[in-house]
């Protein structure tokens, strides 16, 4: 499981804990294909516990964090002209 939550340009890390192993992988932003390869890699080397379906939830995990940071960045841009002709033109249907 994830346990920061980064800025945009600090690296990342995803973390498993599966019976009494810790499984981390450490990645910098823009490298997500890559530790998603590195994870499959793993998950496919015969002698780990770690399988296919951990490595779809750490991935799973990924594109949720992913996702929230895509939100937190929309949500601190300001409005573009055309979002407020939008606002206003709602705000005139209503009023």
């Amino acid at each position: 499981m994830p346990t920061t939550e980064p800025t945009s340009s600090q690296p990342r890390q995803l973390q498993l804990v599966k019976k009494d192993q810790r499984w981390l992988f450490r990645y910098a932003p823009g490298e997500e294909k890559a530790v998603m390869q590195r994870m499959i890699d793993v998950a496919q080397h015969p002698d780990t516990d770690f399988d296919l379906f951990d490595a779809a939830v750490l991935c799973h995990q990924m594109g949720e964090h992913l996702g929230q940071q895509i939100k937190q960045l929309q949500e601190n841009q300001p409005p573009t002209t055309e979002d407020r002709a939008g606002n206003e033109q709602t705000e005139q249907h209503h009023g």
